[in-house]
């Protein structure tokens, strides 16, 4: 007669429910958001150093974000300003500081000459880098506010509103993703 070493009624020795990961692993993915300024509502955000964007796709599980190119109009002396502060009324507390605008700075803009004078600026961004990490992430990012600083918190005035004043940020953004693929084999 044929003997069975496992019981058919005894759970324990067939299911284990020691699972040794979390149910479902996770996976990093990189978005890059460009915000143009030309792409503002310039009724409802005049100024170029200061307007909201709302993204095609929201983002979610935000890991962190770091700017990693920047563009700005060579316009009404900017070259002379020490540097400047790019603000997102949607991320703070990204640095420890005694001073807010320093604190909630995600990026300090050092000036270099542009290639002409009236054109633009390309700034290396690789000067001051500043990751803005999450321990815990953010759950949703739908719109980004921009705003371009003086060190003296106050707004930059580029002296226009048309497309000759107009600046570009790239941010890469890393979230935070369930890995359906890598499903524990103990839960299958």
């Amino acid at each position: 007669m044929f003997n069975n070493t496992i019981s058919r009624n005894d759970y324990n020795k067939v299911f284990s429910s020691n699972i040794h990961n979390e149910e479902l692993l996770h996976q990093e993915k990189v978005q890059y958001i460009t915000i143009s300024s030309n792409l503002r509502d310039t009724v409802a955000y005049p100024s170029v150093s200061s307007y909201t964007i709302k993204l095609n796709q929201a983002l979610k599980n935000i890991k962190s974000i770091e700017l990693i190119k920047c563009v700005l109009p060579d316009k009404n002396n900017v070259t002379r300003q020490p540097f400047l502060i790019l603000s997102l009324d949607e991320i703070q507390d990204i640095s420890v500081s005694n001073d807010k605008l320093y604190q909630d700075a995600l990026h300090i803009i050092s000036l270099s000459p542009p290639t002409q004078n009236n054109f633009f600026i390309n700034v290396n961004t690789a000067d001051n880098r500043i990751v803005k990490t999450y321990q815990t992430p953010l759950s949703y990012l739908s719109k980004i506010s921009i705003n371009i600083l003086t060190h003296d918190n106050l707004l930059f005035d580029f002296g226009g509103t048309s497309h000759d004043y107009q600046n570009l940020f790239v941010f890469k953004v890393v979230c935070i993703e369930k890995d359906f693929n890598k499903l524990n084999s103990n839960i299958i």
